[in-house]
């Protein structure tokens, strides 16, 4: 019975073929489009975050030589940011590469 059933799915299928390639492209046509958006904003999202990183990292060297900023705070947030543009740097590396694929 279950045989019978597959074999009767599969010819449906087969006769139908056009129409479930088509089906099936449209679906991850839309897939891919939305895949495609999700990734080109956080690209936008980490490549801003890396500029405002860049301007906070001269902040804090500005806030230090003016003595407004201890050299260990400067040390712990300029260790921080770096740390954090790298990551960044290396993400929008790999959504660059996604967005290429």
């Amino acid at each position: 019975m279950v045989l019978k059933h597959m074999q009767m799915v599969i010819g449906y299928i087969l006769w139908h073929e056009d129409y479930f390639r088509t089906v099936m492209e449209q679906q991850m046509k839309l897939e891919s489009a939305k895949k495609l958006q999700v990734i080109r904003k956080l690209l936008s999202r980490d490549e801003k975050r890396i500029t405002e990183l860049k301007r906070l990292f001269i902040k804090i060297y500005e806030d230090n030589a003016s003595g407004r900023l201890s050299d260990e705070r400067f040390d712990m947030l300029g260790q921080s940011y770096e740390a954090e543009q790298k990551r960044l740097e290396a993400q929008v590396i790999t959504l660059q590469q996604d967005i290429e694929v």
